[in-house]
């Protein structure tokens, strides 16, 4: 590759338009429907780009601020968005990870701070940066604030049930 020049895909604009990206903490391609999704956690919500667009919309957060009337409007404090193969969206945030329906319309939360979803003696997560599925459907998630890894066992009866 000697070309080093590179086209602008999301950010460059100021808030509260939809170009705009504060703080950009993570970011996942949805290689299926070639979507990108990011994390903007200066403003609280997750962008959806869609192929050849600069300008992103709002599908999960942006609190009391988001216009769009489709839009799941609630307070989110993201760190890191993540999909699996059947298009379902895992936002981690503090003490918390979400797996959201690929239309955006509910979601159920895997786990959080006070083990909702797990059995007594799983491993907590405290700021779930970096997430990842294996060839078996198992997720791993690097956790900043512990510096562990925790793994999700798919077939496991505890907070598993709700990644499927």
């Amino acid at each position: 590759m000697n070309d080093l020049s590179g086209v602008l895909v999301a950010g460059g604009g100021k808030w509260p338009y939809s170009n705009e990206l504060g703080n950009p903490t993570g970011s996942f391609v949805d290689e299926i429907n070639n979507v990108l999704y990011v994390v903007d956690q200066s403003h609280s919500r997750i962008q959806r780009y869609t192929n050849g667009s600069a300008y992103g919309v709002t599908v999960i957060g942006g609190g009391a601020t988001t216009v769009l009337s489709n839009v799941i409007s609630e307070y989110i404090n993201p760190i890191s968005v993540f999909g699996d193969k059947m298009g379902n969206i895992l936002v981690g945030e503090m003490f918390k990870l979400t797996k959201w329906t690929p239309d955006i319309k509910s979601s159920v939360v895997v786990t959080s701070k006070d083990n909702q979803g797990l059995g007594a003696t799983a491993a907590r997560i405290y700021i779930p940066q970096i997430m990842t599925f294996d060839k078996l459907g198992n997720l791993y998630v690097y956790d900043k604030g512990y510096g562990h890894v925790v793994k999700f066992i798919r077939n496991s009866t505890s907070c598993m049930k709700n990644l499927h």
